[in-house]
């Protein structure tokens, strides 16, 4: 079976044929003038060579597609008032094909929420609402986790049946996707392998002895008051004996918990290990971490004993407040790292009929939020490619057409180069500083040797110019320290200057986090830059090389900063991808690809030499320019219709007709008219056709026929030019063919197409 993890890599794959980095070039195309059989119901397309050589004869414009066009898209589930719907499960296909499972939410304000717990089967009363990074728990009892917002620029992507949902590859954004990182990145660093849901199998007997508020009454009962203050560390508890609290010592013991669910202290559970029923006095298995005072309040309820190879989980039942039978348990804590983890609710009970049973819903991979794209369950692109109003007049025909379809790599005539640019930020990565160091800095020494990842700075924070860096070696015969990944100029200290201006040497977060230690009695005698970014670093019309992508690219300019720690690198005429720095599946920072060298020489077979020092680190890389010139092309044939030697009669437009066969005499080359434009004089006009045969010969004999019922007539007309089509026949690879319905074009509107692409069945 081919799984839905399987799916979404190879639409991945298929969408990064779109990237602006990939060498394939993608097209959306038009054809088919003539009727079906059927208008109204298309044939269905057949995976033939007949289909495809169809398409190439029937075809009648070429469209580039950009990256902009194309999205990741999932099913539109919309949330809507009193539905129920289906809870995030582990052990459940949520992705099947012939049973759709409704376990996520389109909201009104375009907010995508997945439903990680329903309240026992209820139906939704409440729409979520709110873009916390934590579970949002609505009135109705649901549980839903914020996934993303619907940027306005993907408004266009919306249908009835889609939405769009974003991969997202860059460190930070400026728009809606910021809240999705925000997401993403808290879900891998404290949310992975965590228990999102603990869903009861089994309903046994009651539990007599849990001490819950009852049905109606409000919560914070004055019986439930804890009746003594617990200090931090604090692991006695005293009970409202004037409450239903059991009489009968150690009758809580190991198999019940406290748990402190209002007032100071609370959410805090703990193991019951001894009671005593006459005074209500409890010991508990652990120290209560935060105080709890008599403005507390607490219940008594059975114990959610949780084991695997995670840590942190912590639950509660929730009790029928009239049967005291387990109908739902609470998850207050998921923990982390669970892969594995059974759950038993502690009895005294030995008859398994009698036990209630459940099991635990562990989170995906890195925790819900982690990726959207993959947890949404993503096997499926849209792609929206518009003719505007001026693309349209511009072709100067508006026969309707009858199918769709993509097209990789064609050969075309006309089509403009990329002026396309990118930004590069890069990081040097060669600069280090040597100082000449006195006074008292053996202590700073030992420690930086000691952690040589830890930041040396000099300054204070609010120096905008502080320097820093990280330890690389000392020599002790010179007094040297050599500091790497320098950012900023360290700066001499000057015994003439102001107290004002001598900036100490600091070491970062330590001895701990976030505190700064500094070494106010340390001279830096005499400090030297090396390997420093300068304006001549990257010279334009050099070339570029990544070191792990082998991408290469040619140097439109170079920007260095004030102190050539780094800058931005401006490119053209990219082959293959640069990997810029990027977050993991885990939420680690991992850097980008080095630029290994440049060269503006080439070697006698063509390939561009390239030097061995590593320049930089890409950062980011950003599109800077948009592809200029056109992009639309023709794979229709124009003649230009001229009266043969002696006709002076003029052309007009019921000449032809849309659809019409027609054939050049002698020649036997034959097309179908897409359209026929008249010259403003009627002197001449211009024949456009598709589904052309032969090849037709610009010769004053060689008069045009047209079809009329089974028998072709003779015109007045003869070829005085010939205009042969943009795009080259056969050139390319068709991807997809879609027969529709006829469109019918007007030359005053815009039309969107939309196609979905994804990969469905077993």
């Amino acid at each position: 079976m081919l799984r839905t993890n399987f799916k979404n890599s190879v639409i991945q794959s298929f969408y990064d044929k779109f990237s602006d980095f990939s060498d394939t070039k993608n097209y959306l195309f038009i054809g088919k003038v003539t009727e079906w059989e059927n208008d109204n119901a298309p044939p269905t397309t057949l995976d033939s060579l007949k289909e495809e050589l169809d398409a190439w004869k029937n075809m009648l414009v070429c469209k580039r597609i950009s990256s902009n066009d194309i999205v990741f898209v999932i099913r539109r589930i919309d949330w809507t008032y009193n539905t129920k719907y289906t809870q995030y499960d582990d052990s459940s296909d949520l992705y099947s094909e012939t049973t759709p499972v409704n376990f996520y939410v389109l909201t009104s304000d375009n907010n995508v929420y997945k439903c990680i717990s329903n309240n026992n089967g209820g139906k939704s009363q409440y729409s979520p609402i709110g873009t916390s990074t934590e579970e949002i728990i609505t009135q109705d009892g649901y549980i839903w986790k914020y996934l993303y917002s619907i940027r306005p620029e993907l408004q266009d992507f919306i249908t009835e049946e889609y939405i769009p949902v974003e991969y997202l590859d860059e460190l930070s954004y400026t728009d809606q996707r910021s809240l999705q990182l925000d997401v993403e990145q808290d879900a891998k660093a404290n949310k992975n392998g965590s228990i999102s849901n603990i869903k009861v199998t089994q309903i046994g007997s009651s539990y007599p002895f849990a001490i819950d508020y009852i049905l109606g009454d409000n919560p914070e009962r004055v019986d439930h008051l804890v009746q003594m203050n617990i200090p931090v560390g604090g692991t006695t508890i005293k009970f409202n004996t004037n409450s239903n609290i059991s009489r009968i010592d150690n009758i809580y013991n190991d198999n019940y918990v406290v748990y402190i669910y209002s007032g100071t202290g609370s959410g805090q559970v703990r193991t019951i290990t001894d009671y005593d029923g006459s005074t209500g006095i409890a010991t508990v298995d652990e120290g209560f971490t935060d105080a709890v005072t008599t403005s507390s309040y607490y219940k008594i309820l059975p114990k959610i004993q949780i084991t695997g190879n995670g840590t942190g989980a912590i639950a509660i039942p929730v009790i029928n407040p009239l049967t005291k039978l387990i109908n739902s348990i609470s998850v207050i804590d998921g923990g982390q790292n669970y892969k594995d983890v059974t759950v038993e609710i502690k009895t005294s009970k030995t008859i398994e009929s009698e036990k209630t049973k459940a099991r635990a819903i562990i989170s995906p991979f890195n925790g819900h939020g982690s990726s959207a794209l993959i947890e949404l369950g993503c096997k499926d692109v849209m792609i929206l490619t518009k003719f505007d109003k001026e693309q349209i007049q511009n072709l100067k025909f508006y026969n309707d057409y009858r199918q769709v379809g993509i097209i990789q790599d064609i050969s075309v005539t006309g089509e403009s180069q990329s002026s396309q640019t990118y930004t590069f930020d890069i990081e040097n990565i060669n600069s280090t500083t040597s100082m000449v160091l006195s006074g008292n800095y053996s202590s700073f020494l030992s420690i930086i040797q000691a952690n040589p990842t830890l930041i040396v700075k000099q300054g204070s924070d609010d120096n905008l110019g502080q320097a820093q860096g990280t330890y690389s070696s000392f020599d002790t015969t010179t007094n040297t320290l050599i500091l790497k990944t320098v950012n900023g100029k360290f700066l001499n200290y000057n015994p003439n200057a102001t107290s004002a201006t001598v900036y100490p040497l600091v070491i970062e977060d330590y001895p701990v986090l976030g505190t700064d230690t500094v070494y106010s009695n340390i001279v830096v005698e005499k400090s030297a830059p090396y390997d420093y970014y300068t304006n001549t670093t990257f010279i334009q019309d050099y070339s570029i090389l990544g070191q792990n992508s082998l991408s290469t690219a040619k140097v439109v300019s170079w920007y260095p900063t004030f102190f050539g720690t780094d800058g931005k690198l401006v490119v053209k005429n990219i082959n293959g991808k640069f990997i810029e720095s990027y977050y993991n599946d885990a939420g680690t920072l991992i850097s980008g690809e080095n630029i290994i060298g440049i060269s503006s020489v080439s070697t006698t077979e063509g390939v561009l030499g390239f030097t061995t020092d590593k320049v930089g680190i890409i950062k980011n890389v950003a599109k800077t320019e948009v592809i200029q010139g056109n992009d639309i092309f023709r794979a229709t044939t124009t003649l230009t219709l001229t009266r043969p030697t002696g006709n002076t009669d003029l052309f007009t437009a019921s000449d032809f007709a849309e659809d019409d066969n027609i054939k050049q005499l002698t020649t036997g080359a034959e097309g179908v008219v897409v359209g026929w434009v008249v010259s403003y004089d009627g002197t001449y006009g211009n024949l456009i056709l598709s589904s052309t045969t032969g090849s037709f010969s610009v010769n004053p004999n060689y008069k045009i026929q047209k079809l009329s019922g089974s028998v072709y007539t003779t015109q007045e007309a003869v070829v005085s030019d010939i205009n042969l089509p943009e795009v080259d026949r056969y050139s390319g690879k068709i991807i997809y063919i879609e027969n529709i319905r006829p469109v019918v074009r007007g030359d005053d509107q815009t039309e969107e197409i939309k196609i979905i692409i994804g990969l469905w069945g077993k």
